[in-house]
């Protein structure tokens, strides 16, 4: 039975009733797609066929994607503070060494 909004997809044959606040039924069913896409190549490459290896290695693998995009977020943002930072001591220093105004 299809609850409000959840969207019907199918991973490794599997057919599952879905529902992710934020998302369109498209978006998760196009991120449906890439888990079946991801759990396949990892099969082919692992040789496992226990799908439900393979689905936690597939939740490890975003997992750790996640984890490195979040990380990189960090570090840009750190980044970013610390080059205002210098800039606002430049300004400040412009203005109190020389009479502007």
């Amino acid at each position: 039975m299809k609850h409000r909004n959840e969207t019907k997809v199918t991973v490794r044959g599997r057919k599952l009733q879905v529902a992710i606040e934020g998302l369109t039924d498209i978006e998760i069913a196009t991120l449906a797609g890439q888990l079946d896409k991801k759990i396949s190549l990892l099969e082919a490459r692992t040789h496992i066929v226990d799908s439900s290896k393979l689905a936690l290695y597939a939740a490890l693998d975003y997992a750790a994607q996640l984890y490195s995009f979040k990380q990189k977020f960090v570090d840009e943002d750190t980044a970013a503070k610390n080059r205002l930072d210098s800039m606002i001591k430049k300004v400040e220093n412009a203005i109190n060494d020389e009479d502007l105004f």
